[in-house]
């Protein structure tokens, strides 16, 4: 059974978020360059990060765990 089954929204998003498969590219992420990416408006960089993350078995596994969460 998923592990958000029977979850409020908010509730499924925290149990994802500190998931291994999270915790494993939280530690990937630098913090500084997401947070000036965001500031700055810096699409391209974005994308990049977004596309290292999901070149991972880790992002692929959070995103098919978000698709499987989103379609309940």
């Amino acid at each position: 059974m998923p592990f958000w089954r029977g979850r409020t929204a908010s509730e499924k998003l925290r149990a994802l978020a500190d998931s291994a498969p999270a915790r494993t590219l939280g530690r990937m992420i630098d913090p500084a360059a997401a947070e000036k990416a965001v500031k700055s408006g810096d699409a391209e960089a974005l994308r990049q990060m977004m596309a290292a993350i999901m070149g991972t078995s880790e992002g692929q596994k959070l995103a098919s765990e978000l698709q499987k969460m989103l379609k309940k």
